[in-house]
């Protein structure tokens, strides 16, 4: 536990430290404005959507274990499957393409 009984895994505004850094709050912040999350840095796009976001904003990050950041944020199991799945899917490339642009 750290301060005040406040798990020093997440911050105050509940996102895991690795996703709550000053870089990490622009691509957030950016990620928003395109509508792919909301105010509460939940996804607003599809499961397959969300890993290849996680995906980019990990390796834009240099976070190492994404996939246990992302899950536990965004209450959800098996991201590296649908990861997997929107790797087969042609509308992704388009899809990453535009995290890109947006992330560059």
């Amino acid at each position: 536990m750290g301060e005040r009984g406040v798990d020093s895994f997440e911050t105050t505004n509940g996102l895991p430290e690795v996703l709550a850094t000053e870089e990490a709050m622009r691509l957030w912040e950016k990620g928003r404005q395109a509508g792919y999350v909301d105010e509460c840095y939940q996804p607003l796009i599809s499961r397959t959507q969300s890993a290849l976001l996680a995906d980019a904003m990990a390796e834009r990050l240099g976070i190492k274990e994404k996939w246990k950041a992302f899950e536990e944020l965004w209450h959800r199991k098996y991201m590296r499957n649908d990861y997997n799945l929107a790797l087969t899917q042609r509308q992704s490339y388009m899809f990453q393409d535009d995290l890109k642009q947006l992330f560059g």
